[in-house]
């Protein structure tokens, strides 16, 4: 939440999601463009899992690289993601036409993405992780959206330490004590019956539902505990009826952070099918069976 947990800020700022594809991708000729989001690395707030504000980065990113002396780039991109990331790309994928006409988005490579807010919030409610994404997600709408008044929706004695996680990164010693703190709160982060409400009605809002234009690649662990697979399919059944295309595909053995190891399968096919959109060849869809 807080401008110290930039990407831009880390150690190593590229190594986040699929970051093995990504320096084959640079090796290959591509230029790699990536994005802190508003409100990390400058003055906050930052908006967690506001989709507009995402996509609007992401694309605002791209506009930004072009415009450097050094490197030329180009108007073609195709968009990655994981996690909170996919959120931000699938949203792109969305919004790319209406806010940035001058580039040419050819496909969105989405893994293990944030896809259903309301039901993430709500299928791990009871779970350290659950309650810790919940926490985030708290602390940063309630600066997003005033007028929720989200804090007098927090389990009454829960709102100190939903303060103390939002001032946490999700990386290195930090993620550590944020998850340490999740896990000792026994009861769920918002009160019951939070969900059912305006909160819930505004993570519906912000789950990218809305038609992509372009061909997605959806990947997805058949053990993630996080963004939990039947989830997941539930969206890429919503997305192909809606007439996406859409390539889902499923790692077995995979969970949220090893389906973007170096060693995954999802490193080629990732490389794979981003050359197959930059080289203008018809786009598979596991929606056609």
């Amino acid at each position: 939440m807080v401008p110290r947990c930039a990407p831009s800020l880390a150690a190593e700022p590229f190594a986040d999601g699929a970051g093995a594809a990504l320096v084959e991708a640079v090796r290959a000729g591509h230029v790699a463009v990536t994005t802190d989001y508003v409100g990390l690395g400058t003055a906050g707030p930052h908006a967690y899992l506001v989709g507009p504000g995402a996509a609007h980065a992401v694309l605002d990113a791209v506009r930004a690289a072009r415009r450097l002396d050094d490197v030329a780039v180009g108007d073609r991109l195709v968009a990655w993601g994981h996690s909170q990331g996919g959120h931000a790309v699938l949203w792109t994928g969305m919004l790319a036409h209406e806010y940035a006409p001058e580039l040419d988005l050819l496909g969105v490579a989405a893994f293990a993405p944030a896809s259903d807010l309301h039901a993430l919030a709500d299928d791990l409610r009871t779970e350290a992780i659950g309650k810790l994404v919940a926490a985030y997600i708290a602390a940063s709408w309630d600066a997003a959206y005033p007028e929720l008044d989200v804090r007098s929706q927090l389990t009454p004695t829960y709102r100190g330490v939903v303060d103390r996680i939002g001032d946490l990164c999700f990386t290195g010693r930090d993620v550590v004590a944020a998850l340490a703190t999740a896990t000792q709160l026994s009861r769920e982060v918002f009160a019951p019956g939070a969900l059912d409400g305006p909160i819930g009605e505004r993570l519906r809002a912000n789950s990218p539902d809305g038609p992509i234009p372009v061909p997605v690649l959806l990947a997805q662990g058949d053990a993630d505990p996080l963004v939990l697979p039947a989830q997941q399919a539930a969206y890429v059944a919503r997305r192909c009826a809606a007439g996406t295309v859409l390539d889902a595909r499923v790692y077995p053995g995979l969970d949220h952070l090893t389906l973007v190891a170096a060693d995954s399968l999802l490193t080629p096919d990732l490389l794979a099918w981003t050359a197959a959109r930059f080289a203008g060849e018809p786009a598979a869809a596991s929606c056609d069976g």
